[in-house]
């Protein structure tokens, strides 16, 4: 056995679950499960679960209600946003076209909304802020450091976060491409369809090369926290797809850039 095989084999799968309170009320869990290359994670109590492979840069989200998945890569996401980038330029020149044969008065107005609407899809997006508290948090056990977010004034998140050691350096750095892959899907599409970039990513789990334990969304006034860490052999099966599935290939509807977020940023 090659020293890279008897490597992996030392390494146990890891399970992350996440409880989530909105108005102080407790909903159904995140759980997160880390095995190999792979990393799988569901919400909502499995309304819906995204398989991330990251040594195929391959993204599954499943829907077991339909029994369908759609695969996303970075080429899947730039055919599909290309494609609505284009029916988004052929919709506005229809729409002026018929602007054009409004009586005056009413072409006037029409056409200064659309500018309006245009204008206010370029706009770039506020600049967060982050700061920092001297004093640490404990979160199962853990110390954590506490970082705030903000636009000025207005306090939108806080986190608290841990060094990766928390769990196995193996599959933090299988969690860490599943959130890079994630912002590089969101980058593409705000690219080709001429949208500001997000400057911050509030929604994901890594922070400054370290795993956040806690989120506290003041706007929505929800919170996620790390609950339990588990180490032990999970079923391979969880990271595949069901043989009854298919896939699904969207080609007329919206595209959603899918979303790892614990809850809306």
């Amino acid at each position: 056995m090659s020293l890279c095989l008897y490597h992996d084999s030392l390494l146990a799968d890891t399970e992350l679950i996440y409880t989530h309170q909105a108005n102080s009320v407790f909903g159904n869990p995140t759980i997160i499960q880390i095995q190999g290359s792979k990393v799988r994670m569901e919400r909502n109590g499995g309304q819906l679960y995204l398989i991330y492979d990251h040594d195929t840069q391959t993204l599954l989200m499943v829907d077991p209600k339909t029994q369908t998945y759609v695969v996303n890569t970075l080429e899947t996401l730039r055919s599909r946003t290309q494609y609505l980038a284009t029916m988004q330029q052929q919709f506005t020149q229809q729409l002026k076209q018929q602007i054009e044969e409004l009586p005056l008065p009413q072409r006037v107005i029409a056409l200064k909304r659309l500018e309006q609407a245009e204008k206010m899809l370029k706009i770039p997006r506020p600049t967060i802020t982050v700061e920092y508290e001297q004093r640490t948090d404990m979160i199962l056990g853990k110390p954590c450091k506490i970082a705030h977010f903000k636009i000025r004034t207005q306090l939108l998140r806080t986190f608290c976060y841990a060094p990766h050691t928390v769990i196995n350096t193996h599959d933090f750095e299988q969690l860490h491409a599943l959130f890079d892959f994630m912002n590089q899907l969101s980058e593409e599409a705000a690219y080709i369809q001429e949208q500001p970039k997000i400057t911050v990513n509030l929604s994901s789990l890594i922070f400054e090369a370290s795993l956040v334990l806690s989120s506290h969304n003041m706007v929505q006034n929800t919170v996620e926290e790390l609950a339990e860490i588990k180490v032990a052999p999970l079923d391979p099966q969880l990271f595949t797809i069901p043989s009854n599935y298919f896939e699904l290939e969207p080609s007329s509807q919206q595209f959603p850039i899918p979303s790892l977020s614990l809850t809306p940023s």
